[in-house]
């Protein structure tokens, strides 16, 4: 942290309000139909998702999920269901007609927007689970090796200083405003949302962010929420598979999956609020973004 941003941090804390940071925003946020809206959610423990949540611009939000995460080849299924969806997004050559004809130089800027810095690490998760794998029929296995060095390429991406391909909600906000709270704290994207929505007096503000606060934001789920809510149905699910019960087997699955799709679509509603942000923010973009 610098002298400028100790000076801004410590105006936050007097005033009790985020303070912006300069004249200009240093995001350039990308037209509606060329954004991405990504969020994942894990079993405590595993590095494979649960569920994906995913929206193209203003459109229909998506959510897939599985009843057994730590279940390989479920987890497989579930990413091959949404690989297609981020690649041709991204103009993959294997799916998008556009790149495969050689016109990369004339398609739009696409962004990739994800809840907070643990989203990003999936990326990184999936890059490592499917780049190479080998199980499978062989044209799950060639999507899934796609799909997998692709997120490769936007975790390496989002390290880059200075790029605006992949956005990290939280970070998006620390890179525009200073906010009157520890580093920690402004890895949580709806607590900093929180403050830039709070009203009322100084007492009221810092009430409405630390009830923002408790409502968890990363791939994790609350180990509450997961134990009390998930885990026994998770377990029947189990149980069910293991005696060859159906019908048992597919309402469970939906049971889970309706507790799973609140969780993904608020993560989704805070990169949808973030970018409310910042585009009403009235500063300019940097020219030099």
């Amino acid at each position: 942290m610098n002298s400028y941003e100790i000076l801004r941090r410590l105006r936050a804390y007097q005033e009790a309000r985020p303070v912006p940071k300069g004249a200009t925003l240093h995001i350039a946020v990308a037209q509606d139909e060329d954004l991405f809206k990504l969020a994942f959610v894990r079993m405590g423990g595993e590095s494979a998702p649960w569920g994906i949540a995913y929206k193209v611009g203003k459109g229909k939000l998506k959510i897939q999920t599985v009843p057994e995460p730590r279940n390989r080849e479920q987890v497989a299924e579930m990413v091959a269901r949404f690989a297609p969806v981020l690649l041709n997004h991204l103009h993959h050559p294997m799916f998008s007609q556009a790149a495969s004809q050689g016109l990369e130089s004339h398609l739009p800027h696409r962004q990739i927007w994800l809840p907070n810095a643990s989203h990003v690490d999936m990326l990184h998760m999936l890059a490592y689970a499917y780049s190479f794998t080998r199980r499978g029929p062989a044209d799950r296995m060639l999507l899934l090796n796609a799909f997998g060095r692709t997120c490769g390429w936007l975790f390496r991406e989002s390290q880059r200083p200075g790029q605006i391909r992949v956005i990290d909600a939280a970070s998006a906000l620390r890179n525009s405003y200073s906010f009157p709270c520890d580093d920690v704290r402004q890895q949580h994207t709806g607590y900093l949302l929180a403050w830039l929505e709070a009203k009322g007096s100084r007492a009221a503000r810092w009430a409405g962010t630390l009830e923002a606060e408790r409502l968890t934001v990363a791939v994790t789920l609350d180990p509450a929420f997961e134990r009390d809510r998930l885990q026994p149905a998770n377990e029947e699910y189990n149980e069910a598979r293991h005696t060859g019960n159906e019908t048992k087997q597919e309402r469970l699955t939906k049971v889970i999956h309706d507790r799973l799709a609140p969780e993904l679509e608020r993560r989704i509603e805070l990169i949808d609020k973030t970018i409310q942000t910042l585009r009403a923010d009235g500063r300019r973009t940097n020219a030099g973004v």
